[in-house]
């Protein structure tokens, strides 16, 4: 039997009003979300699980239409507005409140879906491509950053919309909000596009194709810049990816023996892109996201891990938060505080690099390493192996 406890829940007022937004962006509803996507591939597809997705998406949409105000944060839920759907994506990642829309949409439509499937799958999308309007086909906003900073248009940012045909506010969100904010925006297009994809094949018209276009064209410029403005180190071998917090803002970056210098990601915000990068790997080259580049991502987490040269509050030896690029602790001898959160949360990225589970194991939380969501976590990493496999078998 399905779990309706969300839309129960919702319908019979026992979710609270005073829930933060970010229990739909980061929260349970979007983990949840996660889970039952990863339960439907390493089942081959079980539509249980599904189902499950298309529950939290009804939610969403029961949200939309009787109380909006829930998914605006909790100081602006007093202001009156006359379309609040419109004022709820006041940053990239709360396009992440629609992420089961569009993942239900994608799932609904795959294989050979009956006619009711396809219209709700049509209404779902047209939630989210609403949704997502202001984040994509709108100006640009006048000021950036928490502390209001005026916008200049850059060349970052004419070069973005040049290169890839963007419109200017889906530049200007590539360029100015931290990664770990759009990794949900660029997820949660990767999987509405491949929905349209398969409206496509089920229709046999070429509606849909603009959609498909600029969804794929804006996680390919993301991708590019996250590329362009890091570093990837070799060792041994092994690709290592460490990235910055936020994008350089069209700014040059400080270089040291050619080498660019910044400060890294937090183990915090990482867990962002080892959610829903995978996401962008899974749905194709088309969107810019290579094998090489989430192994690199995975393996600077390891490395991290291995680096136990802080100390936590027992007095145990402890990683340090920031995944700093080498070049940058080499010149700067930088001292930050330890990781938090460590959890098992990379566990699924063993598909790219096998030494996360190794390197995790000193700071799981019991000695079982596998059991519950860590085994989930194992089990969907075998399924992107697995699709590897396919592509590598299927290149010419």
């Amino acid at each position: 039997m399905l779990d309706d406890e969300v839309l129960g829940d919702l319908k019979t007022g026992k979710f609270v009003e005073e829930s933060k937004h970010t229990t739909f962006i980061y929260g349970f509803f979007k983990e949840n979300v996660d889970i039952y996507c990863r339960l439907y591939r390493v089942s081959e597809g079980d539509p249980d699980y599904r189902d499950q997705i298309v529950k939290y998406a009804e939610g969403i949409e029961w949200l939309i239409e009787n109380r909006p105000q829930q998914l605006l944060p909790a100081e602006r839920r007093a202001e009156t507005l006359s379309d609040p759907l419109a004022a709820i994506p006041h940053e990239p990642a709360a396009v992440g409140n629609i992420f089961a829309n569009t993942v239900a949409a994608r799932l609904l439509l795959e294989g050979q879906p009956n006619t009711e499937q396809i219209k709700q799958a049509k209404r779902f999308l047209a939630t989210a491509k609403k949704y997502t309007a202001s984040q994509i086909t709108s100006d640009y906003l006048p000021t950036y950053d928490r502390r209001n900073l005026p916008f200049t248009e850059g060349n970052t940012t004419k070069m973005l919309r040049a290169k890839f045909q963007l419109l200017p506010r889906a530049a200007q969100v590539i360029e100015y909000t931290p990664w770990n904010q759009t990794f949900f925006y660029f997820a949660t297009l990767a999987n509405a596009a491949k929905a349209y994809e398969s409206l496509h094949r089920l229709e046999g018209h070429e509606y849909h194709a603009e959609t498909i276009n600029l969804y794929q064209n804006i996680c390919r410029a993301a991708m590019y810049v996250f590329q362009t403005e890091n570093i990837c180190v070799v060792r041994e071998g092994r690709p290592y990816f460490f990235h910055m917090h936020t994008p350089l803002r069209d700014r040059e970056p400080k270089m040291r023996l050619g080498f660019p210098m910044f400060g890294g990601e937090d183990n915090g915000h990482s867990g962002s892109g080892a959610i829903n990068l995978p996401y962008l790997w899974e749905a194709g080259e088309e969107f810019g996201c290579p094998t090489i580049l989430i192994a690199g991502y995975a393996n600077a987490m390891a490395i991290t891990m291995d680096d136990a040269c802080m100390t936590n509050k027992k007095g145990q030896a402890w990683p340090r938060a920031h995944l700093d690029n080498p070049w940058y602790l080499a010149a700067s001898g930088r001292q930050n505080h330890p990781a938090k959160r460590l959890a098992n949360k990379y566990y699924h990225l063993m598909a790219f690099s096998p030494e996360i589970v190794a390197a995790n194991r000193p700071y799981a939380r019991n000695d079982k390493i596998w059991g519950d969501e860590k085994d989930l976590r194992r089990l969907y990493a075998g399924y992107l192996y697995r699709m590897w496999v396919k592509r590598q078998r299927a290149k010419p």
